[in-house]
């Protein structure tokens, strides 16, 4: 039996750290050691991940200064010892058989370097934005099982593939899992796929609280689209939101051409929303969710796309992203309790 490390990078995590572990704790797949990497957190995540693991001689408890999730991940790599690597997050829920599914796949082909554990949000509050995503999700998971689209993400993998790449990357602070996922898979190794509800990820924003969250995923991911040259990812986000601020431009000036542009673009998103609402017709009960949703795809595209703008101009004028000029101190490590 494989020994899997749950490596689990904790910022501030009070609220959730303790049902996370319980949830680690529970899994059913037995030879695993738990690995909590406090990232330099200002409230109790550390004394209370201490309480939980005084008598559980698997569970060690890192502590370092803050250096970001990609940073943490590597400390935890760095201090586990399991052939599997399974990266928790402190806002999911797992299933209790997660780690024996992922397990149970990379055994079946040892050739396979990671794991795609499919899963769904878990709707804390009911409104536009949770049920918006809920629909993605859906549409999402429908695609992946028939094959339409390849796994495009994971977060079990085996440590030789993880070595091979050479771990996350720490200079990204978004779409750090992502660029680790796109490296291994050009390495060669092959992703397989869990399907089903094996996690839920805890949902409650508001609609302007997405919108913020979504400016400040851009402003950052525009270092993930520079690594990786994204130029179609880049131009997908901003120009809608352009053409529209150019349409709006015109129309000030009494211009026909502005109305064509908004109108035009108003079009194109509700294009992008179709394809989501034909791969979920009848999966929710809430009809309003289908009429509202463009709206929803809207406000994400432009708050992202104001993101992208502010972040290239950052880079552009010489004004780094935070992930670039912090030193990463979190290697900078002190066991609290090992085994």
């Amino acid at each position: 039996m494989q020994l899997v490390s749950i490596i689990i990078p904790a910022y501030n995590e009070e609220s959730e750290i303790l049902s996370v572990l319980k949830e680690m704790d529970s899994q059913s797949y037995q030879n695993k050691e738990i690995i909590v990497v406090d990232d330099g957190s200002t409230d109790a995540t550390a004394s209370l991940a201490l309480h939980f693991a005084s008598d559980k001689p698997y569970i060690k408890i890192i502590r370092a200064k803050h250096g970001g999730p990609s940073a943490a991940r590597n400390l935890g790599i760095k201090f586990s010892s399991g052939e599997i690597l399974f990266f928790g997050e402190c806002d999911c829920v797992y299933d209790k058989n997660y780690v024996s599914k992922a397990v149970m796949a990379l055994e079946a082909e040892p050739e396979a370097g990671a794991v795609c554990l499919t899963g769904g949000p878990l709707k804390l509050t009911s409104n536009l934005v949770t049920e918006s995503i809920e629909l993605e999700n859906i549409a999402q998971r429908r695609l992946l099982e028939l094959g339409r689209i390849k796994p495009f993400y994971a977060w079990v993998y085996r440590r030789n593939a993880l070595e091979d790449v050479g771990g996350f990357d720490e200079s990204l602070y978004q779409a750090e899992d992502r660029d680790l996922f796109s490296r291994v898979t050009s390495a060669g190794y092959k992703v397989l796929l869990v399907p089903g509800i094996n996690w839920m990820h805890k949902r409650d924003q508001t609609l302007s609280e997405f919108a913020a969250t979504s400016f400040k995923r851009g402003k950052r991911r525009i270092m993930y689209v520079m690594k990786h040259r994204s130029v179609k990812e880049f131009s997908r986000t901003v120009l809608p939101l352009w053409v529209f601020l150019a349409g709006i431009m015109l129309m000030l000036f009494n211009s026909a051409y502005g109305v064509s542009l908004v109108f035009v673009d108003i079009i194109l998103i509700m294009g992008r929303s179709y394809n989501t609402i034909r791969f979920t017709k009848k999966r929710l009960a809430n009809a309003r969710t289908y009429i509202l949703y463009p709206v929803f795809v809207m406000i994400r595209n432009f708050s992202s796309a104001l993101g992208y703008t502010v972040g290239l101009f950052s880079v552009v004028f010489g004004r780094k992203m935070k992930a670039e000029t912090e030193p990463h101190q979190a290697k900078e490590a002190i066991i609290l309790k090992s085994k």
